[in-house]
């Protein structure tokens, strides 16, 4: 059986390891984006603070109580979670992140149906992420299509994705 907890939490782990840049441009500006993926996000991007598990409650130790087997997906699914669409959303992040995808500079105040406060909204086909201060703050998919978190956000043209390793600082260009 599919485990997708563990395949979230493992390509979330995987993501930790590395620091994104993206640099971006419009009418002339470049902004850079960096986006770093601290084990305690993994906590609040899985939507883990919906869920009623006990062994989950702790952000910081969330991510490895899952890698190390202390709850997997049908304990996760028998609780009552319903956001698998989170977990599904971070096993592919990554190749999302290392592509040309949208990038839009945040203006949270014109959606009606959203609280969420960010920098940068990225959209990723139906997946939705958004950043602030080098940290991810929440992805999605977006079920409903009619609800355009982009709308009346300035759209940044991606000129190039950097990925560099935390520890060894090798540095890779995923596009240019």
């Amino acid at each position: 059986m599919c485990d997708l907890l563990k395949k979230s939490a493992l390509a979330y782990k995987d993501l930790s390891a590395y620091e994104y840049t993206l640099i971006c441009g419009r009418k002339g500006v470049q902004t850079q984006v960096a986006i770093r993926f601290p084990a305690s996000a993994y906590h609040h991007l899985a939507g883990f603070q919906y869920a009623r598990l006990a062994a989950l409650r702790q952000q910081k130790h969330a991510l490895d109580v899952i890698l190390n087997g202390g709850v997997s997906h049908a304990q996760l699914m028998a609780s009552g979670f319903q956001h698998r669409d989170r977990l599904e959303s971070l096993v592919c992040l990554r190749k999302h992140l290392e592509a040309n995808q949208f990038v839009f500079r945040y203006r949270g105040h014109g959606c009606a149906y959203s609280k969420i406060r960010a920098e940068y909204l990225m959209l990723f086909g139906d997946i939705v992420l958004f950043t602030d201060a080098a940290i991810p703050v929440s992805i999605f998919k977006v079920k409903n299509p009619s609800m355009r978190y982009e709308q009346g956000c300035p759209r940044l043209t991606v000129l190039q994705i950097r990925r560099r390793h935390l520890e060894t600082g090798e540095e890779t260009i995923t596009y240019q």
